[in-house]
């Protein structure tokens, strides 16, 4: 069949609809339906005069190349993670070690066990790699879920020296292990979740980092800790027994393996460390234009490279304290004559009470740019931000006010349940105190209403019964006495004879032995 601009018209109204979309049919259904729609318009066309199908497909693969086809059946999302190619690596977006962090969570491959051996499931791992080396350069195991404390707990070992932290897992740097990551990055990239947030946002100010979330359902945007995690755990899989099963039906052959769990949480922390030890001296695919031959492609060496070459945007942290504290979790509080007050924990600071903050009279500054860090292992201490814009590296110790000391010591959450268990037994209490109070109203009613009863009419005028109150005064205050004496009975005193032994060498026993 000669084809015609009627056709060729056709030929793009069926590949619009049926070939081009997220449900594409195969090329013969999509023939069929081809020669439906033309049938429909020529009714008197024979068996030779209808489009064929290969002529449909040498239009559909001439007219729309692959790149066309695969955006039209896919989603940008999908195409720009799975699809588009890759022409490039992490060397041409990076200008060194320390140019980017990236972070991310997961859960890891692998049931743990308490100190007394009772199972207690599956612990998160959040993972810090420098995306133009490879290198992973901080970590962080916890059985708390991805959160803004694990998330910056993994910061701050990114940042810090890993020397003190890996020697409390018994491992020593030195000649044989190398761990050289330390320093501030000049940009943190991370979910679209637990750091989009004001507490992260005044850190940044404070040090002055950039930051990138990456959009949601992405992770081909931090690839390099992605990758990063999954060798991670390919490293610890070989050791590991008490490993979920892939299969999730026990009817399919799941087996559970959670009372198989040995490992404790600190086994665990040292084993990543071995394994990120391993990690970051594999070789990698890609080489940077500037490393020469002698020199292999393996994260370790590349970032020792790029430091002792001064290809690095890291800077230097000369106050460990001052990190871990700007770090800490924030909360926005408020002012009260009381103090500082967040999460109904009332904190005081002599540097706020010098400047006026806690004054009974007058206006109070505004809160809007004001945190309270704390940590949540330990309520006892806080860190006053008064202001996270103009200031944000500046804080004020703070101490608990009197009113809350009971709660010294406490973590957050014990201090939350010891709050909400005062709140019920007040509660309780008050409602005890509201029955015992309507009983004792009766019981007062009663009393009034018996005095009325009982008081006689007078006939005297009220000039002389007021006249009269000094003399019925001490009246009554005699028959008080009558009838409460403050002694009721005297008591008979005892004499007690009290015997004395004399020396007779000092004292004559006869009145006759007296000398005159």
């Amino acid at each position: 069949m000669v084809l015609n601009d009627e056709v060729r018209a056709l030929f793009d109204q069926i590949c619009q609809k049926h070939l081009l979309t997220d449900k594409p049919l195969s090329m013969r259904l999509a023939h069929q339906h081809l020669v439906a729609e033309y049938l429909a318009k020529h009714p008197q066309a024979g068996t030779n005069q209808v489009p064929t199908r290969r002529q449909l497909h040498y239009y559909f693969t001439t007219h729309y190349n692959q790149m066309v086809r695969s955006r039209k059946r896919h989603d940008d999302r999908t195409y720009n993670k799975d699809i588009r190619a890759l022409t490039g690596n992490t060397y041409d977006v990076t200008d060194g070690a320390g140019a980017v962090y990236e972070i991310d969570a997961t859960q890891a491959d692998v049931y743990l066990a308490s100190e007394t051996g009772k199972p207690i499931g599956r612990p998160y791992i959040y993972v810090v790699v420098d995306r133009h080396t490879g290198l992973i350069a901080g970590m962080h195991v916890s059985l708390d879920p991805p959160q803004y404390k694990t998330a910056c707990d993994a910061i701050y070992n990114a940042i810090i020296d890993k020397t003190e932290f890996c020697r409390a897992h018994g491992i020593e740097l030195g000649n044989e292990h190398h761990w050289d990551a330390k320093g501030m990055p000049a940009c943190i990239v991370a979910d679209n979740a637990e750091l989009q947030s004001d507490q992260f946002e005044s850190f940044l100010r404070a040090y002055n980092v950039a930051n990138s979330f990456t959009p949601s359902g992405r992770p081909d945007c931090k690839g390099t800790v992605e990758k990063s995690i999954d060798l991670l755990q390919t490293e610890l899989r070989q050791f590991i027994d008490a490993a979920p099963d892939n299969i999730k039906l026990r009817k399919a052959g799941h087996k559970e393996k959670r009372h198989l769990a040995t490992l404790t949480l600190n086994d665990l922390t040292k084993m990543l460390i071995r394994a990120t030890l391993i990690v970051n001296k594999r070789l990698r695919v890609n080489t940077p234009k500037y490393l020469p031959a002698s020199v292999a492609p393996t994260p370790e060496l590349l970032w020792k490279w790029s430091i002792d070459h001064h290809i690095s945007q890291l800077t230097h942290v000369d106050d460990p304290k001052r990190l871990r504290i700007t770090l800490l979790p924030k909360v926005r509080p408020s002012l009260s004559e009381d103090g500082i007050t967040a999460d109904k924990i009332t904190y005081f600071c002599a540097k706020a009470r010098d400047l006026g903050y806690f004054e009974r009279r007058g206006q109070r500054p505004n809160t809007d740019n004001m945190l309270l860090a704390r940590d949540p292992d330990d309520v006892s201490i806080a860190y006053f931000f008064p202001n996270t814009v103009r200031q944000p590296a500046t804080y004020w110790e703070c101490t608990l006010a009197s009113k809350c000391n009971h709660l010294e010591k406490m973590s957050l959450n014990e201090a939350k349940k010891y709050q909400e268990q005062a709140k019920i037994t007040a509660q309780i209490e008050q409602q005890k105190t509201t029955i015992y109070a309507a009983e004792m109203l009766a019981k007062q009613t009663e009393t009034v209403k018996k005095a009325k009863q009982r008081k006689a009419e007078s006939t005297k005028s009220v000039a002389q019964q007021i006249a009269e109150i000094s003399d019925n005064r001490q009246s009554e205050k005699e028959q008080q006495r009558q009838k409460n004496p403050r002694i009721k009975e005297a008591l008979p005193v005892k004499e007690k004879t009290v015997q004395r032994e004399y020396a007779t060498s000092l004292y004559p026993d006869n009145l006759e032995d007296i000398p005159d």
